[in-house]
This record gives structure tokens, C-alpha cells and sequence, in this order.
């Protein structure tokens, strides 16, 4: 393996690795079909979404004249498309939209969605008349939703904002209950999440002495990152550090207000939102240019240990970093071991490496190694053995093996050819 190939090796790991790291979570794009931007098609949706959104899919988008709210989900193969208070699932296939539902059911507003291991969930859900606690994962097959039993399910729970920790815990900040008709808002000191691994909800309570800023929450725009979520309410923006479970916040500026949307744009690192034509980047902030006003608890129903899946998850993720590392760092001394062979062969053995794996002729050896084509037969022939012994004791000490071998002409046995050994 020469110095070239193994830099393509070492290349297309770390491509990979990053690659990959990237596919494990998904892009979410919410655009409303009824604002100025969208009707006159002035959002250059390529640039925001890298080209992975077209403006053929975009502007062709299923929504309902009373809901004009529609929520992209996609990763590097699918993407998905959810109207507001519907059962349906479109799917992005052979240039137009697929409705995947085969059900007839509408009314049904789910909170949330979330990719889960290449499966669809969708998190609480809510009608006129009541809401549910519900899990639901949708089923390609089947073309229908299914609810998902779980244990420690609140009561008639239904979730205003979330974000995810992880690929497998959901943690609600504020929700809803819906009875006959009536709605009221829980608690804002308390709220629930759940793990879809184990299927179970957990209790989650705010410690905070800034009340009024925590319950800006309620009505608040939820952005989720990797590491932090942030939620924009007003002229509060309060960001969770995910890792400690901290919250923080700051004042925001009045030229940086939200007031209402046309579009907002979530990855794991940033987001874009365009809010009356105008066009914001948001994203997680140094933690000491804010003020931290307090945390949440995960805790379980029977009072166990806290925070548990999440923990576990967060050990997998160290686990799968730190192997890369090793990884890498054992492909990066293997090509530092290349590199230093390749500066100590001769001139003569890097002649040779062109016809690697292919048997010469005396002449055509002759011709490559330079000697000269005027000495007579027994000055070439000893020049010759004299080259064929340095090369291969040098191919001996930098590769363990001989480079070159004496083989018989299959033509005519009077004569030896020269092949030249990988």
C-alpha cells in the first residue's frame, strides 16, 4: 500500500465517520404554506437546506387552507412531510409527494415528530374534546399509526414544546389537558419526558427562583441542538444545557424579536428562521454570556436513580468516540510508517513500482534500471545481479520480503526473465 492509498484510506474513514456521525439525526424545516414568503416563492430554500430541500418539493408541499402549517422531517435517504392535525404521512418519492396513510381519520393534532432508529414517532396528541399521552410510531407497511403501550403514562398529557437528549429520551417543557372541550395549562414547574427504549415516562421538575421567566416557556419557539435547546418567547430566549441539565437565559434585543413565522430551519448545530421576510440565524451561546436561573430533574416514577437512560446513552456516545479515536490514531501511525518507508527507498526500488506484479525481460530490466545498453554481456549481466541483491535486501529490511525473483522464459528456458513481487 503506497503513500497515496493510504492517505484515500485515512481520508475516506474520517469522510465516513463524520458522515455518519451526522445521519444519526435527522433535519426538521416547518414552513407556513399562507405567509408572503412562500405564496410569492421568495425563499431560496436550496441555500438554507443546502440543496438537500428542492424548490420542486417545497413549493409543491401538501397543506390545508385552515392549517397551513407543514413540518419536514429528513435524513440522508427520506423525507417525510406532516400537515398540521392530520394522520397523514407524505413521502418524497419519484419527484412528487406519497400520502403513506391508508386511514381516514383527521382532527388528530400530534404535539411533535421525531426519527427514532429509521422509525417514525409521533409524541402526545390532542383533539377538541380531549387530549392523550400517547406514543405513536407509524408503520410504512401498514400505512397506519399505532399506539404504543407505555408505562407511567400521565394522564390525558398532551406536550407544547420538547426537545431530545439524545436519540432516545423525549423531555416535554410544557403541556396541556383537554377535557370535554376545555383546555387548561399545567404547572410550568413540572412536566413529564419519556425514554423509547424502555417505553416508560418519567417525572421532570424545574428548580428555579425566575418563575416568570420559566413560564414564557408555554408559549415559546423550541430549538433543538445536539448539546443545547433553546426556546425564544417574547424578549426571553432560555437555553438548556443538555449535558448538565442547566438553564440559563438572556434579554433579547428588540431588532431580534419574533413575532410571527414564515419559515424556521432546525439541524443539530443551527437554525434559520425567516419571520416576516426577514431572514435570523439562531443558535447556542458561550454559557458565561448568560445567567443561569436554574435546572431540571429527571426522575423516575419509583423514585430510583435519575436521569438513568440518559446516562447510558450518553456512555455509548463516549464509547463510539473514544473507539474512533483509537481507530484514527492507529491509521495515523500505520501512514506515518508508510511515509517514512517510501522516504527511505532508493531511486531504483521506486523505478520498479510501476510494474508491480509483472515479469520483465533482461532488456526491459535493464532499461529501467539504467544500465548501460553498451557493456558488453557479462558487464550487464554482473551489474544487473549486483542491483537484484541491494534491491532485495533493501526490500527485505523495509518489507520482510524479496523484490524481485529469477523465473524461467516459458518461451525459451535459455533465458531468465524478472518478476517484480507486489
Amino acid at each position: 500500500m503506497n503513500f497515496k492509498q493510504c492517505t484515500f484510506l485515512l481520508l475516506s474513514f474520517i469522510f465516513c465517520v463524520f458522515i455518519c456521525g451526522l445521519t444519526q439525526n435527522e433535519k426538521v424545516l416547518t414552513v407556513w404554506t399562507n405567509s408572503n414568503s412562500y405564496q410569492k416563492q421568495n425563499i431560496n430554500i436550496d441555500s438554507i437546506t443546502d440543496g438537500q430541500i428542492t424548490g420542486e418539493m417545497f413549493y409543491s408541499l401538501p397543506s390545508q387552507e385552515d392549517r397551513p402549517k407543514v413540518k419536514l422531517i429528513w435524513t440522508d435517504s427520506n423525507i417525510y412531510a406532516f400537515e398540521s392535525c392530520r394522520f397523514n404521512v407524505w413521502k418524497w418519492t419519484d419527484n412528487r409527494w406519497d400520502n403513506l396513510y391508508r386511514g381516514k381519520n383527521k382532527g388528530w393534532c400530534i404535539s411533535n415528530y421525531f426519527f427514532v432508529k429509521n422509525e417514525i414517532f409521533g409524541f402526545t396528541g390532542k383533539g377538541f374534546w380531549t387530549s392523550q399521552c400517547g406514543l405513536y410510531q407509524f408503520s410504512e407497511n401498514t400505512g397506519h399509526w399505532n399506539i404504543i403501550s407505555t408505562d407511567h403514562t400521565p394522564e390525558q398529557f398532551y406536550s407544547e414544546s420538547s426537545f431530545r437528549i439524545g436519540q432516545d429520551t423525549i423531555i416535554s417543557l410544557s403541556g396541556t389537558r383537554v377535557i370535554n372541550g376545555l383546555s387548561e395549562y399545567l404547572p410550568i414547574l413540572s412536566s413529564h419526558a419519556i425514554s423509547i427504549n424502555s417505553n416508560s415516562w418519567f417525572d421532570v421538575t424545574f428548580e428555579t427562583t425566575q418563575i416568570p421567566i420559566l413560564s414564557s416557556i408555554k408559549t415559546g419557539t423550541v430549538f433543538d441542538f445536539k448539546e443545547t435547546a433553546l426556546i425564544r418567547s417574547g424578549e426571553f430566549n432560555i437555553q438548556i444545557d443538555k449535558k448538565k441539565n442547566q438553564l440559563y437565559f438572556e434579554t433579547v434585543k428588540k431588532s431580534e424579536l419574533l413575532n410571527s413565522f414564515d419559515l424556521i430551519y432546525n439541524d443539530n448545530e443551527k437554525a434559520i428562521v425567516i419571520n416576516d421576510g426577514r431572514i435570523f440565524h439562531i443558535g447556542p451561546k458561550p454559557l458565561h454570556q448568560l445567567k443561569r436561573i436554574g435546572s431540571f430533574i429527571i426522575h423516575d416514577n419509583e423514585k430510583k436513580t435519575a436521569n438513568d437512560s440518559i446516562e447510558k446513552e450518553k456512555k455509548s456516545s463516549k464509547l463510539v468516540s473514544f473507539s474512533l479515536i483509537i481507530i484514527s490514531l492507529v491509521l495515523i501511525l500505520f501512514l506515518i510508517k508508510v511515509v517514512r518507508r517510501e522516504k527511505e527507498e532508493s531511486v531504483a526500488f521506486r523505478k520498479l513500482k510501476p510494474f508491480f506484479g509483472n515479469t520483465l525481460s533482461s532488456d526491459q530490466l535493464d532499461d529501467i534500471l539504467g544500465i548501460n545498453s553498451q557493456l558488453n554481456y557479462d558487464s550487464s549481466r554482473a551489474k544487473r545481479s549486483k542491483i537484484i541483491r541491494d534491491l532485495n535486501k533493501e526490500s527485505k529490511e523495509l518489507y520482510g520480503k524479496e523484490l524481485i525473483s529469477r523465473v524461467r522464459n516459458e518461451e525459451d528456458s535459455r533465458f531468465i526473465n524478472y518478476e517484480i513481487k507486489k
